[in-house]
């Protein structure tokens, strides 16, 4: 799985609730979720600065492996 995929997965989940198919005790989750998206970005710039720093190749954002 990489980082976009988690993404991915997240936003959907947003997307669940603006169709009304997520209860709205379940929509509260979502702002979890969409912190953890916002983390997931920063986490992996963040990655992608020290990989630079290091003379490393840089993967494209998006496409970090997590797992």
């Amino acid at each position: 799985m990489k980082m976009n995929d988690l993404r991915a997965k997240l936003l959907n989940a947003i997307d669940e609730v603006q169709s009304g198919n997520l209860e709205a005790t379940e929509a509260k989750s979502i702002v979890g979720l969409a912190n953890q998206v916002s983390q997931s970005i920063n986490v992996e710039i963040k990655s992608m600065q020290m990989q630079r720093d290091l003379g490393r190749k840089i993967d494209k954002l998006g496409d970090m492996k997590i797992c």
